[in-house]
C-alpha cells in the first residue's frame, strides 16, 4: 500500500538498498556470512590474480599458518582489491596445525586436494555460494567431524571427503537430508541437519 515500510539492507554501516528481508534469494546471500568476514584475512595466505584480472585464488599457504583461519571474500594485492573466487589446488595440503576453517561468501570453489591431510583441522564452514568441492579437498583430514555448508554445492569430487570422520553434517539450502547422508566419503555420519 501507499504507506508500506520496505526494510532497508545495511552494508557496512550504510543503506544499501531496499529489499523483501523475507525471500530466500536474501536469506541465501546474507544469513551465512557477516560484514567482518568480508575483509577478515588470516596472516600467511599467498593470493594471485585470476586471468580475467578481475578476481583472485587463493593459491598458497606458508607453514607457519595454524589455528583458526578465515578465507576472506576480498584480498589486497598490491594497490588493489580483488574477489576471492576459489581455493587452489592443495592450497592447504598437509597444513597440520589448522584446526578450523571459515570461507567466506563468494569463494566458489575448493580446489582438488585443497586440505588433504590436515591432520588438525576439527571444523569447516563454507557458504551458500561455494558451488564446487573437488575431489579429494578434505581427504585425510581425519579429525574432521564437523562441517556447516550453507548450500549443498552442484559439484562434489570423488572422495570430497574420504578418510573423514564426519559425525555433523549442517546444509541449510538446497538438498534434502538424504543428499546430503550420501556424499561420498562421509561414512559414520551421525547427525545431518538441513533446513
Amino acid at each position: 500500500g501507499e504507506h508500506a515500510y520496505i526494510p532497508t539492507t545495511f552494508k557496512n554501516g550504510k543503506p544499501f538498498e531496499q529489499r523483501n528481508l523475507i525471500g530466500t534469494k536474501f536469506r541465501e546471500l546474507y544469513d551465512f556470512g557477516n560484514a567482518e568476514m568480508l575483509y577478515r584475512r588470516s596472516d600467511n595466505l599467498v593470493f594471485e590474480v585470476s586471468d580475467d584480472g578481475k578476481s583472485c585464488i587463493l593459491s598458497a599457504t606458508r607453514t607457519s599458518i595454524a589455528g583458526e583461519v578465515y578465507v576472506p571474500a576480498y584480498a589486497k594485492i598490491g594497490e588493489d582489491y580483488y574477489r576471492v573466487r576459489a581455493i587452489a589446488d592443495y592450497a592447504f595440503a598437509g597444513r597440520r596445525a589448522i584446526s578450523t576453517v571459515h570461507i567466506a561468501d563468494g569463494v566458489y570453489t575448493v580446489g582438488r586436494y585443497a586440505f588433504k591431510d590436515c591432520t588438525g583441522l576439527l571444523s569447516v564452514e563454507l557458504s551458500a555460494s561455494t558451488r564446487e568441492i573437488c575431489e579429494g579437498a578434505f581427504s585425510g583430514c581425519t579429525e574432521l567431524f564437523k562441517a556447516y555448508l550453507g548450500k549443498c554445492p552442484a559439484l562434489f569430487g570423488e572422495d570430497a571427503f574420504g578418510d573423514v570422520k564426519l559425525s555433523e553434517l549442517t546444509v541449510s539450502f538446497g538438498t534434502d537430508t538424504a543428499m546430503a547422508s550420501s556424499i561420498e566419503g562421509v561414512s559414520q555420519l551421525d547427525t545431518a541437519m538441513v533446513n
